[in-house]
């Protein structure tokens, strides 16, 4: 018996708490014009609607309870009323009210859900007055509220697809040309980046009507967009200079010029060799200093203490003390840490003619003789060898 009473308090402490009465019944909204539009567009529309009509709403006791806070939102057409509270017998409340709106088959129909009390004892037969004011003031102006939305709309939308036309062939007539004022690039090299930089010419507008109208998008929002030029081509570094234009529907350009200030050249082969008939050392310039990237290999019956590599490119020389003792016969793979130091692979290309240096010198002493002996293998490379 005592529960019984006990039970009844607290459900009786939670409506008066959470407000009284019977949950609000579904409604459903009819009359609404426009059945020609999409699922989509309708459910944007009465998305704009709300969210036009969403203001500030405390729950109806706020300020009477302790540590009272709450949050008021609209989530994919739905209202949420969110509030938590302490009694003064330390009894902490959450109580969550939510009043959803959906459309289908030409008709929005609204659905109630809420759950109050504690974290021990809660309800779903719980509301808040003001909030269920709020969301009949809504439902009542809703049907007058959407078709009016609608309507301005459904004038909108054909513009949309004329705009985008509109733009799609300002984009075909659109030429991006690219000039080398270094004059060191070839013809097919520049072929190769004239027809990359036109690829990234194209115009922005959004994916359907109803989200250009969702972001008041005027006629000017429609225009070519041209991202960054091709910088990295094949071995070739660019540095352009754009032409600035003004960018809006109205004043697109009709050419765009690219012109190349500087270019830079990335000499660095697959594999550095040097070889007599002691040692072979192959050295893998590209690879990550995570991996090895030197191979060793004995070519005598003999120990071999390599002693120092350095490797030559431009105009530096990065030299590593490394002191590895190689078996007769023996291979060994390690990582040579001043590659580094080179930490730019792309060198300054400043004439058509022009030569890098590019090698390998390893130092190492041939332990049966006690001998120290040295290899070298030094080109000069041009950017026409690759």
């Amino acid at each position: 018996m005592k529960k019984i009473i006990l039970a009844t308090l607290i459900g009786t402490l939670i409506i008066t708490l959470s407000g009284c009465g019977a949950n609000p019944k579904p409604k459903q909204i009819t009359g609404l014009k426009n059945s020609s539009l999409t699922k989509k567009e309708k459910i944007e529309i009465l998305n704009i609607v709300l969210k036009n009509n969403l203001i500030s709403i405390k729950p109806s006791y706020y300020g009477i309870y302790l540590n009272h806070h709450y949050s008021f939102s609209l989530n994919n057409q739905c209202y949420s009323l969110k509030e938590s509270y302490t009694t003064r017998h330390n009894d902490h409340y959450n109580n969550n009210f939510n009043y959803c709106f959906y459309i289908n088959d030409n008709i929005i129909r609204t659905r109630y859900s809420a759950k109050c009390g504690t974290r021990y004892h809660s309800t779903s037969e719980c509301q808040d007055p003001d909030f269920i004011d709020y969301m009949n003031d809504i439902s009542n102006d809703l049907k007058s509220l959407y078709n009016k939305k609608a309507a301005s709309y459904i004038i909108k939308k054909p513009l949309y697809e004329q705009y985008k036309n509109e733009l799609i062939k300002k984009i075909s007539d659109t030429k991006v040309t690219t000039i080398d004022k270094t004059n060191i690039l070839s013809s097919k090299i520049m072929q190769k980046i004239n027809n990359s930089n036109q690829k990234k010419l194209h115009s922005y507008f959004p994916s359907s009507a109803i989200n250009a109208y969702k972001k008041r998008m005027s006629k000017n929002d429609y225009r070519i967009v041209y991202n960054n030029p091709i910088k990295i081509l094949d071995r070739y570094l660019i540095v352009y200079k754009q032409d600035s234009f003004e960018n809006t529907f109205d004043k697109s350009p009709e050419n765009i010029s690219l012109n190349i200030e500087k270019i830079s050249f990335n000499y660095l082969p697959e594999i550095v060799n040097a070889k007599n008939k002691e040692l072979s050392v192959e050295l893998n310039p590209n690879s990550s200093l995570s991996n090895e990237n030197i191979t060793l290999s004995n070519l005598t019956n003999s120990y071999i203490n390599v002693n120092t590599i350095s490797f030559y490119y431009g105009e530096d020389i990065f030299t590593q003390n490394i002191n590895i003792k190689l078996p007769p016969q023996g291979v060994m793979k390690t990582t040579l840490l001043i590659l580094k130091m080179q930490k730019n692979k792309f060198l300054p290309l400043n004439s058509v003619k022009q030569k890098v240096n590019l090698g390998l010198a390893v130092e190492y002493t041939n332990l049966k003789y006690n001998k120290q002996n040295s290899i070298l293998e030094l080109k000069k490379v041009s950017h026409k060898n690759y």
